[in-house]
Protein backbone atom coordinates (compact mmCIF):
# COMPACT_ATOMS: atom_id res chain seq x y z
CA UNK A 1 0.00 0.00 0.00
CA UNK A 2 0.93 3.44 -0.40
CA UNK A 3 1.31 5.79 2.38
CA UNK A 4 1.14 9.49 1.04
CA UNK A 5 4.08 9.58 -1.51
CA UNK A 6 6.10 7.10 -0.17
CA UNK A 7 6.41 3.90 -1.96
CA UNK A 8 5.86 0.82 0.53
CA UNK A 9 6.55 -2.80 -0.81
CA UNK A 10 2.86 -3.46 -1.10
CA UNK A 11 2.90 -1.09 -3.49
CA UNK A 12 5.30 -2.23 -5.73
CA UNK A 13 3.58 -6.14 -5.26
CA UNK A 14 0.72 -4.68 -6.25
CA UNK A 15 2.05 -2.84 -9.47
CA UNK A 16 3.66 -5.68 -10.52
CA UNK A 17 1.05 -7.88 -10.10
CA UNK A 18 -1.96 -6.61 -10.64
CA UNK A 19 -3.75 -6.36 -14.09
CA UNK A 20 -6.72 -4.26 -15.88
CA UNK A 21 -8.27 -5.23 -18.85
CA UNK A 22 -9.77 -2.56 -20.95
CA UNK A 23 -13.08 -1.95 -21.66
CA UNK A 24 -13.38 -1.88 -25.52
CA UNK A 25 -15.41 1.34 -25.97
CA UNK A 26 -18.22 1.58 -29.36
CA UNK A 27 -19.51 4.89 -29.67
CA UNK A 28 -21.97 3.50 -31.73
CA UNK A 29 -22.97 2.07 -28.34
CA UNK A 30 -23.23 5.78 -26.36
CA UNK A 31 -26.37 7.32 -26.42
CA UNK A 32 -24.82 10.76 -26.05
CA UNK A 33 -22.00 9.74 -29.43
CA UNK A 34 -24.95 8.63 -31.36
CA UNK A 35 -26.97 11.71 -31.20
CA UNK A 36 -24.14 13.51 -32.44
CA UNK A 37 -21.27 13.39 -34.71
CA UNK A 38 -18.10 13.95 -33.38
CA UNK A 39 -15.02 13.35 -35.91
CA UNK A 40 -12.15 11.60 -33.73
CA UNK A 41 -8.47 12.35 -34.44
CA UNK A 42 -6.81 9.23 -35.96
CA UNK A 43 -3.75 8.64 -33.91
CA UNK A 44 -0.48 8.85 -36.82
CA UNK A 45 -0.15 4.90 -36.87
CA UNK A 46 -3.76 4.87 -37.93
CA UNK A 47 -4.05 7.65 -40.15
CA UNK A 48 -5.68 6.86 -43.80
CA UNK A 49 -4.75 6.89 -47.23
CA UNK A 50 -6.99 10.16 -48.00
CA UNK A 51 -5.13 11.49 -44.98
CA UNK A 52 -2.10 11.40 -46.58
CA UNK A 53 -3.20 12.44 -49.85
CA UNK A 54 -4.81 15.60 -48.25
CA UNK A 55 -1.46 16.32 -46.79
CA UNK A 56 0.81 16.14 -49.82
CA UNK A 57 -1.94 17.84 -51.85
CA UNK A 58 -1.79 21.12 -48.94
CA UNK A 59 0.39 23.62 -50.71
CA UNK A 60 3.96 24.40 -48.82
CA UNK A 61 4.60 27.60 -46.60
CA UNK A 62 6.35 29.62 -49.74
CA UNK A 63 3.01 28.97 -52.00
CA UNK A 64 0.60 29.32 -48.86
CA UNK A 65 2.23 33.11 -48.62
CA UNK A 66 2.35 33.48 -52.11
CA UNK A 67 -1.72 32.95 -51.81
CA UNK A 68 -1.93 34.95 -48.89
CA UNK A 69 -0.21 37.94 -50.86
CA UNK A 70 -2.07 37.53 -53.94
CA UNK A 71 -5.25 38.03 -52.01
CA UNK A 72 -3.72 40.93 -50.46
CA UNK A 73 -3.93 42.53 -53.66
CA UNK A 74 -7.20 41.89 -54.65
CA UNK A 75 -9.17 44.76 -55.32
CA UNK A 76 -11.90 46.33 -53.23
CA UNK A 77 -15.34 47.52 -54.96
CA UNK A 78 -16.90 48.48 -51.61
CA UNK A 79 -15.41 49.47 -48.45
CA UNK A 80 -18.17 49.59 -45.41
CA UNK A 81 -17.78 51.74 -42.50
CA UNK A 82 -20.30 52.87 -39.57
CA UNK A 83 -19.30 55.36 -37.26
CA UNK A 84 -16.05 56.03 -39.20
CA UNK A 85 -14.80 52.58 -38.72
CA UNK A 86 -14.71 50.64 -41.75
CA UNK A 87 -16.20 47.09 -40.96
CA UNK A 88 -16.35 45.89 -43.85
CA UNK A 89 -15.39 45.15 -47.59
CA UNK A 90 -16.77 43.39 -51.13
CA UNK A 91 -14.44 42.52 -53.13
CA UNK A 92 -14.48 43.13 -57.20
CA UNK A 93 -13.99 39.09 -57.36
CA UNK A 94 -16.97 38.75 -54.93
CA UNK A 95 -15.22 38.30 -51.91
CA UNK A 96 -16.09 39.66 -48.77
CA UNK A 97 -14.83 40.45 -45.49
CA UNK A 98 -17.26 41.44 -42.72
CA UNK A 99 -16.75 42.09 -38.89
CA UNK A 100 -19.92 42.12 -38.08
CA UNK A 101 -22.45 39.26 -38.29
CA UNK A 102 -25.22 41.54 -39.36
CA UNK A 103 -23.54 42.50 -42.45
CA UNK A 104 -23.41 39.39 -43.67
CA UNK A 105 -26.75 38.70 -43.26
CA UNK A 106 -27.67 41.72 -45.26
CA UNK A 107 -25.49 40.14 -48.08
CA UNK A 108 -27.40 36.90 -48.10
CA UNK A 109 -30.62 38.97 -47.62
CA UNK A 110 -29.59 41.30 -50.81
CA UNK A 111 -28.66 37.61 -52.68
CA UNK A 112 -24.73 38.53 -53.21
CA UNK A 113 -26.02 41.56 -55.33
CA UNK A 114 -23.74 44.52 -54.52
CA UNK A 115 -25.90 47.41 -55.46
CA UNK A 116 -28.79 46.05 -53.56
CA UNK A 117 -26.70 44.98 -50.97
CA UNK A 118 -25.21 48.63 -51.01
CA UNK A 119 -28.97 49.49 -50.30
CA UNK A 120 -29.62 47.77 -47.26
CA UNK A 121 -26.94 49.21 -45.91
CA UNK A 122 -27.25 52.51 -46.18
CA UNK A 123 -30.94 52.06 -45.07
CA UNK A 124 -29.25 50.43 -42.00
CA UNK A 125 -27.06 53.30 -41.18
CA UNK A 126 -23.40 52.40 -42.82
CA UNK A 127 -21.64 54.34 -44.98
CA UNK A 128 -20.54 52.59 -48.25
CA UNK A 129 -18.14 54.01 -50.41
CA UNK A 130 -18.20 51.99 -53.56
CA UNK A 131 -15.27 52.27 -56.78
CA UNK A 132 -14.64 52.13 -60.26
CA UNK A 133 -12.58 49.60 -61.37
CA UNK A 134 -8.86 50.16 -60.92
CA UNK A 135 -9.56 52.87 -58.38
CA UNK A 136 -10.36 50.23 -55.26
CA UNK A 137 -8.46 49.32 -52.14
CA UNK A 138 -6.70 46.89 -51.80
CA UNK A 139 -7.86 43.58 -49.58
CA UNK A 140 -4.49 44.40 -47.78
CA UNK A 141 -5.40 47.90 -47.44
CA UNK A 142 -8.96 47.26 -45.87
CA UNK A 143 -7.40 44.59 -43.66
CA UNK A 144 -5.16 47.63 -41.78
CA UNK A 145 -7.98 50.02 -41.72
CA UNK A 146 -10.15 46.79 -39.37
CA UNK A 147 -7.50 44.90 -37.64
CA UNK A 148 -5.24 48.24 -37.12
CA UNK A 149 -2.26 45.87 -38.17
CA UNK A 150 0.00 45.46 -41.13
CA UNK A 151 -1.09 42.62 -43.50
CA UNK A 152 2.70 41.43 -43.55
CA UNK A 153 2.25 40.79 -39.59
CA UNK A 154 -1.21 38.88 -40.40
CA UNK A 155 1.16 36.84 -43.30
CA UNK A 156 3.61 35.94 -40.31
CA UNK A 157 0.72 34.92 -37.98
CA UNK A 158 -1.45 32.95 -40.05
CA UNK A 159 2.06 31.20 -41.77
CA UNK A 160 2.64 30.45 -37.83
CA UNK A 161 -0.91 28.78 -37.78
CA UNK A 162 -0.25 27.25 -41.13
CA UNK A 163 3.03 25.31 -40.04
CA UNK A 164 0.89 24.11 -36.68
CA UNK A 165 -1.53 22.69 -38.75
CA UNK A 166 0.61 20.73 -41.35
CA UNK A 167 2.48 19.66 -38.37
CA UNK A 168 -0.60 17.72 -36.39
CA UNK A 169 -1.84 16.61 -40.29
CA UNK A 170 1.45 14.99 -40.60
CA UNK A 171 0.93 13.61 -37.35
CA UNK A 172 4.90 14.75 -36.33
CA UNK A 173 3.27 18.15 -33.79
CA UNK A 174 6.41 20.37 -33.65
CA UNK A 175 4.26 22.73 -31.04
Amino acid sequence: MQVGNAITPATIFFRNNTSVKATPFEPEQSPVLKEQDFPLQKAPDERSASDLRNLLSMPGINEYQSQLEKQGQMEQSMVISKGGQVVGAVGRNGGTMFQESSIQGLWQRANSNPAGFAQLLRQQGYEVETYRPGAGPRYAEVHEMIHHESYETLIARQSVEYCRELSIWSGCSAY
